[in-house]
This record gives C-alpha cells, structure tokens and sequence, in this order.
C-alpha cells in the first residue's frame, strides 16, 4: 500500500508529525504548475528534500534568470587567433555577404559586406555565426522572455566566457540604445590555448534586448585587428529587429 501523507499547511499537520523514514514522493510526483506555499509557510526545521526531487520549480517570489550560458567558442576563437579566422582572406572578399539572417527565429541581422555565415565549429551552438577574414561574430537568442535589462544580461553571461579562456582583461561596460534597443558591452582582450597552440585575441561582448529577446552578441579578431571591424559590427548591431 503507498503511503500519502496528510494533506494540507503545515498549520493543521499534525504536532511532530514528519515522512516515514526513507520516504520519498512517487515518481513523476510534483506541485502543480504554478503552484506556491500558502502564505507564512515554512518547511519543519532541518527539513531538506531528498536529492534530486523536484521538477525544478521556483518558490513564489522568486524570479528565474532563463538566459542560457554562452556557446562553447573556444575552438573558433583558437582559429581566430593562431591561424587566421579559418576562412581565406581571399574567399571571404569574393564571397557574397550573408545578407539578412534569422537568428533563432525571433530576431533578424544583416551581415555587413564580405560577412559570411559558417557554421559553427560548436555543434551545440544554434545561433548565427559569421566571420570575414580573422574575424568572428556569433549571435545567440537566450530568452524571447525577458524582462531585465541588457547590464544584467551582460553581467550574467561573463563568466561563461571567463572560463572559455585561459586568461582575460576588460574594459569598463558601456550600456547605450543602438537601434532603439537597450544595450550594454563591454571590450575585452583575451588569452586563448587549445593543445599546445595558443593566442591573444580583442573581442567584444554585446548583450541586447530586443523587444523581449536577450540577445547576446561575441565579436572577436586576432590581436590589432578589431578596429578594422568595428564599424561592420556597429552597423550589424543597428539591423537587429524583432522578427514579427
């Protein structure tokens, strides 16, 4: 026979009453969706649950930070930063430019002239990535729900970046509106290893909010060459718009 516990606030339990030893709720089991504890409710001292019960709600009052971390770069930036950006100086001229791109299919960019899409030497990555000579830009919607603001996002998403490289300086974090969006970012000159290659890279790191889509944004060229993109970069970011 399965045993159900008494049913409702800690306020009518019965005095000292706690789970069997070893009990834990059946499988599947958890509160309903969107269910909260009464108010004033507090689990009995010392209570902790069993590890690895829940199906990941959070408590009422309580927001959730859904922005995922950033892709794994540290092969593409390697690749920047040893060899060259992985694509030709050549063929990146004569290619044709990506043109407008759909970005996780809520958010559109336009690829400024000579940007070419790839694809990502990430597999788990499911964004947009363009490069032009030893340069490299990805771009990544991490919620299409978001209600903070662009420093927040750009706060949160630093140390995944932190530990892609084996060391990293930045500067100060500048947060502005560029195409009527809420933006923050900050420049950055990384060290990157991969085996027994390593390399300095300049980068950037551009967190968006566009009507409701966070948006987080890496630039990154080898050493002395960021300045030669920047404007491209500046004109990409201006493009972002809300896919309708």
């Amino acid at each position: 026979m399965r045993y159900v516990p008494p049913q409702g606030t800690a306020a009518n339990m019965p005095p000292g009453w706690s789970p069997p030893p070893n009990w834990a709720p059946p499988q599947g089991w958890g509160p309903p969706q969107n269910w909260a504890p009464p108010a004033g409710w507090a689990p009995p001292r010392r209570w902790a649950p069993p590890a690895g019960w829940g199906p990941g709600w959070t408590p009422a009052g309580r927001s959730m930070d859904r922005s995922r971390l950033l892709p794994t770069l540290l092969v593409a930036l390697v690749i920047v930063a040893v060899v060259g950006g992985g694509i030709a100086v050549d063929a990146s001229i004569t290619a044709p430019s990506a043109g407008t791109l759909i970005v996780n299919g809520t958010v559109s960019v336009t690829a400024a002239p000579g940007w070419v899409e790839v694809t990502s030497d990430d597999p788990s990555f499911t964004g947009v990535e363009l490069r032009k000579a030893n340069a490299i830009l990805t771009a990544q919607v991490d919620a299409t729900d978001y209600t903070r603001d662009s420093a927040t996002l750009l706060a949160s998403e630093r140390p995944s970046l932190d530990a892609e490289v084996a060391q990293i300086s930045y500067g100060d974090p500048a947060t502005t509106m560029i195409g009527g969006h809420d933006t923050t970012s900050v420049v950055f000159e990384a060290t990157v290893a991969s085996g027994s290659q390593s390399g300095v890279v300049d980068g950037e790191l551009i967190c968006m909010v566009v009507d409701g889509n966070a948006v987080v944004i890496l630039v990154a060229a080898s050493q002395g060459h960021f300045d030669a993109v920047s404007d491209d970069v500046t004109a990409m970011l201006r493009s972002l718009r809300a896919v309708r």
